[in-house]
């Protein structure tokens, strides 16, 4: 392959030849290959190639209701969040996460609502992430202060090696495990 204008190359092998990496630009790009036998003589040929590139733009998050930023206080155990989403291409889902515990996916994508996120007493920083079909994603962070009191005690229960008050063993170690609930 000759060098062109516009960049070019030898190829790496001679009957059976390859070019690894080519750059492409947007839109309508002419790859020529040219062959040269030992007396200098050559032959052409072109394959039109058209690249559009993936889309490279994230999508983009509106909240309903939270006009004076991504704060809210509630005294509640739960939140609900909603809004709308938009993308060049399509919105695949919104989804989120709270750091002190549990994650799901919205109802809906252009419109979505999040009802009855749990939250604990204390900060609770919920991540709500948009992402588009070619999996670029758009994320926002709402910080929810709770006053929300746990009323609720926790659990536990040994259930092996067994459920029972005691259990003999010759071995020297002994797995355990168990269920618990609460938060």
């Amino acid at each position: 392959m000759e060098k062109s204008p516009r960049g070019g190359g030898i190829a790496e092998g001679a009957s059976n030849w390859r070019v690894k990496d080519i750059p492409l630009q947007t839109g309508l790009n002419v790859l020529t290959a040219t062959a040269r036998n030992s007396s200098g003589s050559t032959a052409s040929t072109s394959a039109t190639v058209v690249f559009f590139p993936t889309d490279t733009i994230a999508p983009n998050l509106i909240f309903r209701g939270l006009e004076s930023g991504l704060t809210i206080a509630t005294s509640a155990g739960s939140v609900t969040l909603s809004g709308t989403a938009s993308d060049n291409i399509a919105v695949a889902a919104v989804t989120w996460s709270n750091d002190r515990g549990g994650l799901g996916t919205a109802t809906g994508t252009s419109i979505w609502s999040i009802p009855g996120i749990p939250v604990l007493s204390g900060i609770n920083k919920i991540t709500v992430t948009a992402a588009d079909t070619t999996g670029n994603r758009f994320q926002q962070i709402v910080t929810v202060t709770s006053t929300h009191a746990d009323s609720l005690l926790p659990s536990i229960h040994i259930t092996a090696p067994t459920a029972g008050l005691s259990y003999t063993t010759k071995e020297r170690l002994l797995p355990v495990s168990g269920q618990s609930s609460g938060r």
